[in-house]
């Protein structure tokens, strides 16, 4: 398809089509995506490209605090929302002394948005991981208490998606050394023709999980997938929002997703495809409703439980080992990687699970050859680094 370029920032697809803002935008020596669609003319575009650069820098500027809450107000906030989710006793004396005694003294005073940029962050952890004078357990329990702030911070928009991601995923819970790792399960392929044996084919589980053991998202991505996530003319599905329950049963429909790498389009086999295609007219699911609901209504999307209640069973019925959702993910990443054979192959994975390269080699595929592979690249790596 051709398209008209000025100064690489607008575009129109077509010969008196929409016109569109389409750049690379470097804020703080990462590039990220900023497209706006939906303008008349060039003009019109062009005129509003400086509003929506600013906008732009603003959500993805880490320096900047964006709440304009205080820590302290942040904690009598998170506390009425924890009480909630947890007993009396666990929000009234564990938390209440973890609070006063690990973070108060190091983030009491500042910005919600400061207290949770990684370079404020990230040290505090170090120095409380790295203290051998307080017990292990008494650390993993703070640890645990700042991941639930963390998350508790992102899903109230005190914190940007990359903020989150940058001091969530460096915040490790630390591990014990007399508890061993239990070994990741992964089916074989007649392990995975069983389980979808003994779903009925007219049923939507089989559509649901068809889906799921080829396209693997993160189970709140799966759950929040509607209508207009699917594109049967070019074959793919869209990740573009996430459902999340509240320990209440309450749910939220947001497109706000781990971080810039999940919003993707996984392509879809053709006969995944018109499966799904049949499903959607046979139900007549308009746009804005979920692909999978509960007895068959599709104005809420299927619960966390209902969707594992339905998993245990069908991996029962089948004789395989149980597994949780995430699973999913794990084995469809090892069974990409047993075709992996160049740098570019490995990044078309990753972009198809939404995480980074590294993370695919490191934690999601499980064979010998790309863990020895991984390996070399680390050791390649520090050895480059030392010279």
């Amino acid at each position: 398809m051709a398209k008209n370029i000025t100064s690489g920032k607008f575009y129109q697809d077509r010969k008196n089509g929409p016109w569109r803002i389409d750049t690379r935008i470097k804020i703080e020596k990462k590039y990220y995506h900023l497209q706006k669609r939906g303008y008349a003319t060039k003009h019109e575009a062009q005129a509003d490209y400086p509003r929506v650069l600013e906008e732009f820098i603003k959500s993805h500027t880490a320096s900047k605090p964006q709440s304009g809450l205080t820590f302290e107000q942040f904690i009598v906030e998170f506390e009425k929302h924890r009480s909630i989710k947890c007993c009396k006793s666990t929000t009234e004396t564990n938390d209440f002394y973890l609070t006063k005694r690990y973070f108060l003294p190091t983030f009491g005073g500042m910005d919600v948005s400061e207290a949770f940029d990684p370079d404020t962050f990230l040290p505090w952890y170090d120095d409380l991981a790295g203290d051998t004078r307080t017990s292990e357990a008494r650390r993993n329990k703070a640890i645990r208490l700042a991941k639930a702030m963390l998350k508790y911070a992102y899903g109230r928009k005190y914190i940007t998606p990359d903020r989150y991601q940058d001091c969530d995923v460096n915040c490790l819970v630390l591990k014990e050394p007399h508890k061993q790792e239990k070994a990741r399960i992964i089916w074989s392929n007649a392990q995975r023709e069983a389980f979808l044996d003994a779903i009925d084919e007219d049923t939507a589980d089989y559509v649901m999980f068809s889906l799921l053991l080829e396209t693997a998202p993160r189970i709140g991505e799966f759950l929040g997938l509607t209508a207009d996530c699917f594109n049967h003319e070019r074959g793919y599905i869209e990740i573009k929002q996430q459902v999340i329950y509240e320990k209440s049963g309450e749910w939220t429909l947001t497109d706000r997703l781990k971080s810039h790498q999940s919003y993707r389009k996984i392509p879809l086999s053709q006969r995944l495809s018109d499966l799904i295609q049949r499903y959607i007219t046979a139900l007549d699911i308009k746009d804005g409703q979920f692909l999978f609901g509960p007895w068959g209504s599709h104005v809420t999307p299927l619960s966390r439980t209902e969707f594992r209640r339905k998993l245990m069973a069908y991996c029962k019925a089948a004789n395989v080992p149980c597994v949780s959702p995430h699973a999913f993910r794990h084995m469809l990443s090892t069974a990409m990687s047993t075709r992996y054979t160049s740098t570019a192959q490995i990044e078309a994975g990753a972009a198809i699970m939404g995480h980074s390269t590294g993370v695919e080699l490191d934690t999601y595929c499980h064979n010998n050859t790309l863990d020895n592979r991984s390996e070399e690249r680390r050791v390649g790596k520090g050895c480059r680094s030392r010279g």
